[in-house]
């Protein structure tokens, strides 16, 4: 006999009894694990920006504190425009999206003899379910679209190298990569979309969907990402586990109101809960909403690329046979451009420890991440991160060869 299609408020009971927490308001960040506070209130102090005090005037240090504030007379204009034309759900994905998610398609690394995008998406792809959530149809699992890491060059090396002596307890286990499920998406072949870290959901303006269905529909999907992370953290010769655990963002939007959410897994008497916390909300034909979203998916844009990315590499490289050289030339590829705004140094000495300096490629004198010349130095949130002059004129011819291309 067929399963029969579970409703909506069977849906919220299965996401109540799989540990899935929605949470706002005030009461909201007593739940917040100790590792990610920092974090968590940068993004809230980008979301006070005021467009009007925002990059009053040009210059050599910030030029893109201008660019900036042009982004976001776009946005809200082009949201304006979506409102009065009553665009349906794909409308809006189509014209606001390219906006908003601009500098995903630009962060790129230096790759053997070219260029490579550092991250990838995939749209409205069905996300794999954990076993005991077999219940759940793949409509409900199945957000409009989903970023991850790119297996670039860098990565690749890592899963196929060989796993540590001790670690294979079965003759198929012989290269990183077989360790645990790389893949999070149902496969419909192509590259592997690795280790997603951002989930979006959109909603047209006039119709019966809310951020409650946005929700819904991507519960389970995060959960799963979520426990995608804590597998590789648990993972056996993993000895360079993320302080504060796995970190997932979701963005969801109905028009143009826009919410921002981090999720979390919070652990109590050995029981895990996976929390999605709400951090900012706002309208983003007004100017001020505009520029804060920017901002904000710009800070989780230079999170991803400064912290998320390498610690996840270094994760896999701690549980390989790679030594000296090898794991030098890995490093040595992940040198990319940094133009946005950075995790603040407060937050990167908790999340990114530096087991060996080549996790670094930098000059000598930037060798320390979270010093006041390093790329993670005394930052406040919406700051570019500090290299010195000649890692900047690099990424800087890089940037430009991207744009040109």
């Amino acid at each position: 006999m067929p399963k029969q299609p579970v409703r909506s408020s069977q849906h919220r009971n299965l996401t109540r009894a799989a540990g899935i927490v929605f949470r706002g308001g005030p009461d909201a960040r007593n739940l917040w694990r100790p590792e990610h506070e920092k974090l968590f209130n940068d993004i809230q102090e980008l979301g006070r920006t005021r467009h009007e005090s925002y990059a009053l005037g040009e210059s050599w240090d910030v030029p893109w504190e201008l660019r900036n504030k042009q982004r976001a007379t776009e946005l809200a204009e082009t949201a304006e425009q979506c409102r009065l034309d009553c665009q349906n759900e794909a409308g809006w994905r189509l014209e606001i999206e390219p906006i908003v998610f601009r500098q995903l398609k630009r962060e790129i690394t230096c790759s053997g003899s070219g260029l490579s995008s550092l991250f990838s998406s995939r749209a409205e792809r069905v996300v794999e379910r954990n076993a005991n959530d077999s219940r759940i149809a793949p409509g409900r699992r199945k957000p409009d679209r989903v970023y991850g890491l790119r297996q670039t060059n860098d990565i690749s090396s890592v899963l196929q190298a060989e796993i540590l002596h001790g670690q294979d307890t079965e003759a198929s286990l012989r290269r990183v990569r077989d360790l645990m499920d790389m893949n999070t998406l149902v496969d419909n072949g192509g590259e592997l979309l690795l280790f997603p870290f951002l989930v979006t959901e959109a909603k047209q303006e006039e119709g019966k969907d809310t951020f409650g269905t946005a929700q819904s529909q991507t519960a389970f999907p995060i959960k799963k990402l979520l426990t995608q992370q804590q597998q590789l953290n648990d993972l056996t010769g993993n000895e360079t586990t993320a302080p504060g655990g796995p970190l997932v963002w979701f963005l969801a939007s109905v028009g143009a109101d826009w919410r921002v959410y981090a999720a979390f897994v919070s652990v109590k008497e050995d029981e895990p809960s996976y929390v999605v916390s709400h951090l900012w909300s706002g309208c983003i034909t007004h100017l001020d909403a505009a520029l804060q979203l920017l901002l904000i998916v710009d800070y989780v844009v230079d999170w991803a690329r400064e912290i998320f990315r390498p610690n996840i590499l270094r994760q896999l490289k701690s549980l390989s046979a790679m030594v000296g050289s090898d794991m030098a030339t890995v490093t040595r590829k992940s040198d990319e451009p940094s133009r946005g705004p950075a995790p603040t140094a407060a937050y990167a000495q908790v999340y990114s420890p530096h087991s060996d300096d080549n996790d670094i490629c930098m000059d000598d004198a930037e060798n320390n991440p979270s010093g006041p010349d390093g790329p993670l130095g005394d930052q406040k949130p919406g700051r570019p991160l500090g290299p010195g002059l000649t890692s900047r004129i690099l990424k800087g011819l890089l940037w430009l060869t991207a744009l040109s291309s």
